[in-house]
């Protein structure tokens, strides 16, 4: 499925002067999760998700990774 959709996928994030890993982001169809329809998603609908380690909470990495994965997506 990614390779037909090169928006979506799954990605590493990592600290730019360290090269240290921070956690990872996603944009993937909305329809895979588990409970997309108790979630109300509908088909063609995207959802973004994300996990980061702790030491990094409240720096701002999940706002700049969103950013850029939706950037990307909407290209």
């Amino acid at each position: 499925f990614y390779t037909q959709h090169r928006a979506l996928g799954l990605w590493a994030v990592m600290e730019r002067k360290s090269g240290e890993f921070l956690g990872w982001i996603c944009l993937r169809p909305a329809m895979t999760y588990k409970f997309a329809h108790e979630a109300g998603f509908q088909d063609g609908e995207a959802e973004l998700g994300y996990r980061f380690r702790q030491m990094a909470w409240g720096q701002g990495y999940a706002t700049e990774a969103s950013q850029a994965v939706m950037a990307r997506g909407w290209e």
